[in-house]
């Protein structure tokens, strides 16, 4: 099932990396392009967490992250073969590698899509969201199935 992950994990992690490096490449840092009334195209740099907290701690979000990512995979190894899981896994593993590759290389996360009403963000951060949502998804299906039991098949 590792391989249904990394199917959904490539074209996130290629696609969020090529549009980062056309930012980068195309524009300023803070230029804004409107795209739709409300969004706009925005060359931004984050090196915390969401919306900025906790700056300047990449080596520890790295660190972090990769050890949470392996966790998770070896426990989804050894608990579930449910493709939700799986595909769910891969997006949240895809997100999270193109915005350590940020980190590992530039020094701070590149983000993108500014809607007026929330901060920016990019790809991989809408790619982890749905992750979660997703293995949150399989594991109240799980609860419901087994009478509150919340380990996988």
């Amino acid at each position: 099932m590792l391989a249904v992950a990394a199917v959904a994990a490539l074209p996130i992690v290629v696609l969020d990396q090529l549009i980062k490096t056309t930012v980068r490449s195309d524009m300023y840092l803070g230029e804004k392009i409107t795209l739709a009334p409300g969004l706009e195209l925005v060359y931004a740099r984050n090196s915390g967490i969401a919306f900025g907290f906790l700056s300047g701690k990449g080596a520890m979000f790295i660190t972090v992250g990769l050890a949470a990512l392996i966790g998770l995979a070896v426990y989804l190894a050894i608990k579930s073969s449910s493709t939700l899981a799986w595909v769910s896994f891969g997006l949240l593993l895809g997100g999270a590698a193109s915005n350590i590759a940020d980190r590992i290389f530039s020094g701070a996360v590149t983000d993108y899509i500014d809607p007026s009403f929330w901060p920016a963000f990019n790809l991989a951060d809408v790619a982890i969201v749905v992750g979660v949502f997703g293995l949150m998804a399989e594991v109240l299906q799980h609860e419901r199935s087994n009478g509150g039991n919340l380990e996988f098949d």
